[in-house]
């Protein structure tokens, strides 16, 4: 069953508050990517804009919306590595990374169906240029 409702939320690039309509999705349509990447390049490691940059891109091919961003880079007091948070209405995407190790895990984790998880997950493959993973996509509450 999909219910329709108007709500207001912060427009993340402007700003500024939105109306707008969206759909309830039902739990049967959320699936969880969890992608292990393992001999990944330091300075992609450490570079939190990158992968930000990367994980927006995947968001915006399959038309989530996003409702907040949020990256660090560790380092000062831990070692190197960062960790980026999308915020999804969706769900979320995420990623952490740990340079001194060369690993980054993401999370996918979208309640609009398989195919959009499946589609996300691969375009951060590609455009993080990881050769060297493991995925294992889940369907949640089933």
């Amino acid at each position: 069953m999909v219910t329709e409702r108007i709500y207001a939320t912060i427009n993340f690039f402007s700003g500024l508050p939105t109306k707008r309509k969206t759909k309830d999705i039902v739990m049967k349509h959320t699936y969880h990517a969890l992608i292990d990447a393992k001999s990944i390049d330091r300075d992609i490691c450490v570079d939190d804009e990158r992968i930000m940059s990367v994980l927006v891109s995947a968001a915006k091919l399959i038309k989530a919306d996003i409702l907040a961003t949020s990256r660090y880079r560790f380092g000062q007091n831990t070692p190197d590595g960062c960790a980026v948070v999308l915020m999804l209405d969706e769900s979320h995407i995420t990623a952490h990374s740990y340079a001194d190790k060369g690993k980054i895990s993401i999370d996918v984790f979208t309640c609009n169906g398989k195919n959009n998880c499946v589609i996300a997950a691969n375009t951060i493959i590609k455009e993080l240029a990881i050769t060297d993973y493991k995925i294992d996509i889940i369907e949640r509450f089933k």
